[in-house]
């Protein structure tokens, strides 16, 4: 697995999973915006078969096999943050690992469990991708576009560009295997035994993950 640490070793610890097709990259605009590298020892990492971890021939991705990957990572508690898909994972791993993350942080959180009808909507795509690539499927160019604003499509169009070249970066079959794992997803995690601090935040316009946000937020605040 193909992990980046930077930042004092001393510092307390954030740790960064990223979301589906994405990799490590992903956060370092964040942190070095918030120049975290000064005062946090920041832990980014690429999920099975995204970035340059490769794809296990003999593995079945899965939130839990995702999951697992991040507890062998995670060695001291710390802050954890996590994107879509991975807020999944992030989850999963805080349920079994509480004592190891001090604060939780949601960004564009995954419905839990899936909405009726997005499992099998994953494994399309999945069959998509496989078939006709990532460029002939349109899912790089899609999720560029869709999951960006409108204000950042018209005032930092090399961000669009730039978030399409790394979709279009990824391992084919490794991008299919995280739609595979994402419809995996079927099971309601149970959060009441999350303690820690939890902070969700969304973009409003990007309608979808807003409503999943809503869910997620009404489970937190029901702890």
């Amino acid at each position: 697995m193909n992990v980046i640490e930077s930042g004092p070793e001393g510092g307390d610890h954030i740790t960064y999973v990223h979301g589906l097709g994405a990799a490590h990259e992903y956060w370092q605009p964040l942190i070095s915006s918030l120049n975290l590298d000064a005062t946090h020892r920041n832990i980014t990492f690429d999920l099975e078969g995204h970035g340059l971890s490769p794809v296990a021939t003999t593995s079945i991705a899965s939130i839990s096999s995702f999951a697992a990957d991040l507890a062998a990572l995670v060695a001291e508690p710390g802050i954890l943050v996590a994107h879509s898909m991975a807020c999944l994972v992030a989850l999963s791993f805080s349920i079994a690992h509480a004592e190891l993350v001090t604060k939780l942080i949601l960004l564009g959180p995954t419905r839990n469990p899936l909405a009726p009808g997005i499992p099998e909507l994953c494994l399309e795509q999945a069959a998509v991708i496989r078939a006709k690539g990532l460029q002939g499927s349109g899912v790089a160019e899609r999720s560029a576009n869709t999951g960006t604003s409108k204000k950042t499509k018209e005032t930092r169009s090399a961000a669009v560009g730039a978030i399409r070249d790394l979709l279009l970066s990824q391992d084919l079959e490794g991008f299919a295997r995280g739609y595979t794992a994402l419809a995996g997803a079927t099971e309601v995690l149970d959060l009441s035994t999350l303690k820690m601090p939890v902070l969700l935040i969304q973009a409003r316009r990007i309608f979808l993950h807003v409503r999943d946000c809503e869910g997620l937020q009404q489970e937190v605040e029901a702890l």
